[in-house]
Formats: structure tokens, sequence, C-alpha cells
């Protein structure tokens, strides 16, 4: 298993902030502890190639065993303070597991979740990380992001036709993805390549706008919006973004 990180200093700051709960009070988050707890009896279950329940989610397996696994000081606060359980994983049913993961190509649940330590992979620490950054705000009752009423506008001269690309999840950022272009560069060179011959669109028609739907990740800040997401995209014609963080 890879080296264990450590959650970023502010993340860790905003933890230590929180008030211990007072005697027989019951977590904020007690629910999504349940949650967590039904998710690794469903991945246990699957570890040892039992039939998966009904109940929980693959992708949240895990969860409960890396949380686990984070610096000491924050494993406190999860269990003292947030009311974290404990987890029902092994370390030995973990290793053993462990060994199929990093030691070929992945493991691939039923519903689709792939197990890898890759980036965007479902072993990947940012998951974990988010998932605090997640149980923090939940915990604190801080509210959820609105939507935006104010839209973004543009003014489309009078013209017979319009062209719209349109993009779904593409993945954040440029990175190597195992010395390929991450999926973000390929998707938008896919893009690019329909202003272009022999591939791209007839002579008389011209993309006019690109249309980005995507869901941005949770404690994904505005700064990183634009380094990991927008700035990304090459000029030359408008692009929107519909977000549901």
């Amino acid at each position: 298993m890879p080296p264990l990180k450590k959650l970023s200093a502010t993340l860790t700051q905003k933890l230590l902030s929180i008030k211990k709960l007072r005697k027989n009070q019951l977590s904020p988050i007690a629910e999504d502890w349940i949650y967590l707890q039904e998710s690794e009896l469903f991945f246990i279950d699957f570890m040892k190639s039992k039939k998966e329940p009904a109940v929980g989610n693959m992708e949240y397996g895990p969860a409960l065993y890396l949380l686990h696994q984070l610096p000491k000081v924050v494993v406190d606060v999860l269990i003292f303070v947030m009311g974290m359980p404990p987890t029902q994983i092994k370390k030995v049913d973990w290793d053993k597991w462990l060994h199929d993961v990093e030691h070929g190509p992945g493991v691939v649940a039923g519903d689709g979740t792939i197990y890898l330590f890759k980036k965007y992979a479902q072993l990947d620490f940012g998951w974990t990380e988010s998932l605090v950054y997640y149980l923090y705000y939940r915990h604190e009752k801080r509210k959820d992001a609105k939507f935006g009423i104010t839209p973004v506008t543009t003014k489309i001269p009078k013209q017979n036709s319009l062209t719209i690309a349109i993009v779904g999840d593409w993945g954040t950022g440029v990175y190597s993805d195992e010395g390929f272009e991450a999926p973000s560069q390929l998707v938008k060179n896919a893009i690019n390549a329909l202003k272009l011959p022999p591939l791209g669109l007839p002579p008389d028609i011209t993309l006019h706008l690109r249309l980005h739907i995507n869901s941005l990740i949770v404690s994904l800040w505005q700064l990183n919006q634009g380094n990991l997401l927008r700035n990304h995209w090459d000029r030359g014609f408008e692009h929107y973004g519909l977000r549901r963080a």
C-alpha cells in the first residue's frame, strides 16, 4: 500500500477546532456513519467473494478502514469528537486483498467500481480526503452550496444555425496517465479535431460553443476550479460549465 499521506494543514486545523460532543449526545453525522458501516459490510463480502448484500455502496466500502489509517491526531478527532465507529476490516484480510490490487491490473466490482491507487481510481487518496471534508461540513452543519440564480449569458449574433459541443465529466486537470495524456486532454483534443479535416465538421459548419456539464468534486476550491479545470481549455471560442457541487 502506498505511504500514508497527511491531510492538508487547512483541513487538519478545521478538524481540531471542532468542539467535543457532550456525554450521550448523538453525532450529527450518525446516519453517515451507519451508511459507511453498511457499505463496509458490503465490501467485506466482496473481498471474500461472497454474495453482495442489498444495502451499502461499493465505492464507500473501504472508507471506514481508510479513515482509520489517517494520522492519529485526525483519527482521534474522527472517533472521539465526530463519533466514527470502528472498522470491521481485518488488516490480514485487507493485505491479502490488496495484493491483487497492487500486483495485477486492479480489481473491478460488479457495479464498475475500479480499485486502483491510480489518479481518480477508487483508492486515490484524494477521495479519502474529500470524504473527510464532507464529514466535517456535515458535522458542523455548514450550509450546502446554493445554485446560482444569475447565470452567465452570451449574445449570439443572428445566424441560421448554432453548433454546440456538449461534454460530460472529463477528468480534472492535466497529468500523465501511465505515459498517456490525461482523459481531459484526450477529450479536449477530440473536440478540437472537430474543426480540422478529415474527421472534422463539414466546411460549412462552425463550432460555436463548448458546453461542459460537470460535477465539481467536494473540496474543490474556487482557485482550483480555474487551475485544474477551466484554464486548460483552449481559447478561441466560449466555454460554459454547468456545475452541481
